[in-house]
């Protein structure tokens, strides 16, 4: 399997600009993306993501029932073009009679363009409790055999919810974890595909010296591995892909740093890695 972490720094509130910028970032990248499987974009892509209130996100919010959902129709544009199995971040809204709810959400659609999967962001941060709502778990899939088990999530949720849970609660890692031993244990005999977690990022900047050089933020990678690292000792591997944005909306500056590891049976070795401020692709193929 092939996969593919976009980097992007949007500009908030210009869909078509960021829309018109991807597709140029993926045209340089082509002859790669003719061969990846899975393609994950950031958190808030098109969008972009430091909004402040309810009132000033709702003209970009998306119903994945409108056939013009930017989010939704570029995920498809660039899955059906590169024949690949795509993740996109977007702001969301569902319609349940008269009540309308807004989301931090991910959307998983298929090579054939076909939307597979919606997931909610579940552990909300300060900027997204001004304006969405929590969703309601986290997410593990094991029925796509083409794709294997995947679980999509979004930035805030490796965090120790709402800062104030332990930190050694690990309530992501674990979740995962547990679903993995299950897995394992239903399915001893066989050999199955390694899971996959896409992380979709707006996560902010930790070393404000990656500024001023070419490098990533390396405090926040060796944060990520940190809140991860009840899967490390697991006897399985899992591909972590990590899409994170990057650049200065308003008052925050995100950190960038987009990486591909595997982590599982003792260490964590990362085949890809982006430096904080740049619009790039990282890419890693693996032969399981």
């Amino acid at each position: 399997m092939k996969y593919g972490c976009v980097q992007f720094n949007p500009t908030i509130g210009q869909i078509q600009n960021n829309i018109e910028k991807l597709l140029s970032l993926l045209k340089k990248h082509e002859d790669a993306l003719r061969s990846v499987d899975l393609l994950v974009f950031p958190e808030l892509v098109l969008s972009g993501y430091n909004f402040k209130s309810r009132p000033e996100i709702e003209p970009f919010l998306e119903d994945v029932q409108n056939e013009q959902s930017p989010s939704l129709s570029f995920a498809k544009r660039v899955a059906e073009q590169y024949r690949c199995y795509t993740i996109i971040g977007f702001p969301e809204i569902q319609r349940i009679k008269d009540q309308a709810c807004y989301y931090n959400s991910t959307a998983l659609v298929s090579p054939q363009a076909k939307l597979l999967r919606i997931y909610q962001k579940h552990f909300l941060y300060d900027t997204d409790k001004t304006w969405a709502k929590q969703g309601e778990g986290f997410m593990y899939d094991d029925s796509l055999p083409k794709l294997g088990p995947i679980s999509m999530a979004i930035c805030m949720d490796i965090n120790p919810k709402d800062f104030i849970a332990p930190f050694e609660k690990f309530e992501y890692a674990n979740f995962i974890k547990s679903q993995l031993m299950k897995e394992s244990a239903v399915n001893a005999s066989k050999r199955q595909m390694s899971p996959v977690i896409s992380l979709s990022m707006a996560w902010l900047l930790c070393d404000s010296d990656c500024l001023e050089v070419s490098q990533p933020d390396l405090m926040s990678v060796k944060y990520w591995m940190a809140r991860l690292s009840p899967l490390i000792d697991m006897e399985k591997d899992c591909t972590l892909l990590i899409a994170n944005r990057w650049g200065q909306e308003r008052d925050v500056t995100f950190a960038g740093s987009s990486c591909i590891l595997r982590i599982g049976h003792g260490k964590a070795v990362i085949y890809s890695l982006l430096n904080a401020t740049e619009d790039n692709i990282a890419f890693a193929e693996f032969n399981d």
